[in-house]
């Protein structure tokens, strides 16, 4: 079911969720936290660093923060991974900012504090697969009047099937395209999970929900690597705002779950990634961390791999080649742009900043 549109979106509102921000000021903790500021420190009186931006909300529920600094900078559009909130892209929205980018990152639906699509007829949990949440962005886009602006896309996790999969739908509109740690569950043919394997997981799904929350903290907790100072304190920043968001919107926890169950082997997924990766007007840039425990080196490799594909299709069909970048972080594991985020940003601005370079595949280790 489309995800866009008039009066059909009203379900999607949750009563006690519209006023989350202004209640609890969840975002302004977050904001000031993961930049390391307190309240105090990210007032505009105290400190050169701008004020946090207040999230708003469209008619459908899905909760974003786009930036007004450079309404004519070059649009870029942050996709967080399962279960997390667009809270994790906030340093990275200042970054881009300072360098001229026009910045909008969101919560996808039922994370952080969107709302999660209207129930199914059935009264089972309505649409979360990666075609809803790639809907979810079109519409989101469309809302902003912005669907027919050239844009990069930085994508986190299983944000980056979101990303491949809207790039390849709308192929005219992606230019750059940033992917860290990305994760696709299986990059071959699959059908997503429906039918009875859905129900049976959806009657578990209390017995589950229990052992979610216990698990929950220590995969947040994998994330990380590095044991240096400034590196465990980001880490126990994210931890902390993580549980914020649990505790003052509980049905994340609920989104997390369904989501798990309803991307299953992301249809087409290893094909669109390919002909992502053909586009002679699109660079993808593809950053690991060498200690991420959470997308294994072999999943990495399916990714390279399907770009690579790509890239001599279009070789052979056109005389032209795609311009993709693979790079390695050390020490650094699944949550490598928060862990270390100077490294990231020095890889990706010049990324981003570069026009379509002679040559082909480039690959460095940091």
């Amino acid at each position: 079911s489309k995800l866009t549109g008039g009066d059909s979106g009203r379900g999607c509102f949750v009563s006690d969720w519209r006023g989350f921000e202004k209640n609890t000021g969840l975002f302004e903790a977050i904001r000031g936290e993961m930049s390391g500021r307190d309240a105090q420190e990210s007032s505009p009186r105290k400190s050169p660093y701008k004020a946090p931006r207040p999230p708003q909300r469209t008619p459908l529920g899905t909760r974003y923060v786009l930036g007004t600094e450079n309404p004519k900078g070059k649009l870029t559009v942050l996709v967080h991974g399962v279960g997390a909130g667009c809270f994790v892209f906030a340093d990275m929205q200042e970054s881009l900012e300072g360098e001229g980018y026009r910045v909008l990152r969101y919560d996808c639906m039922g994370c952080g504090s969107s709302a999660p699509p209207p129930e199914r007829k059935d009264g089972s949990p309505g649409p979360q697969d990666a075609a809803a949440h790639v809907q979810e962005l079109r519409g989101l886009l469309d809302y902003l009047q912005l669907s027919h602006t050239p844009l990069n896309i930085i994508a986190h996790s299983t944000g980056a099937t979101v990303a491949c999969l809207y790039a390849d739908t709308f192929p005219f509109f992606v230019t750059n395209m940033v992917l860290l740690a990305p994760a696709g569950p299986g990059m071959g043919r699959g059908k997503l999970v429906h039918g009875p394997a859905f129900r049976t997981a959806t009657l578990l799904h209390d017995m589950a929900r229990r052992g979610l929350e216990g698990e929950e903290q220590k995969r947040w907790q994998r994330g990380f690597y590095s044991n240096g100072e400034e590196e465990m304190k980001r880490a126990a920043r994210f931890v902390d705002m993580m549980k914020k968001i649990r505790a003052d919107n509980p049905l994340s926890l609920d989104a997390s779950f369904e989501v798990s169950l309803q991307f299953g082997r992301a249809a087409g997924l290893r094909k669109a990634v390919e002909r992502v990766g053909a586009r002679s007007n699109r660079r993808v840039l593809v950053l690991w961390g060498e200690r991420d425990r959470e997308v294994s080196a072999s999943n990495m490799q399916k990714w390279r791999a399907a770009l690579r594909r790509g890239e001599a299709k279009a070789h052979r069909s056109a005389g032209v080649v795609s311009h993709h970048e693979f790079q390695v972080v050390k020490d650094a594991a699944h949550m490598l742009f928060v862990e270390r985020p100077c490294e990231v940003m020095s890889v990706v601005l010049p990324f981003l900043k570069q026009g379509i370079p002679e040559g082909g595949v480039r690959e460095v280790v940091l």
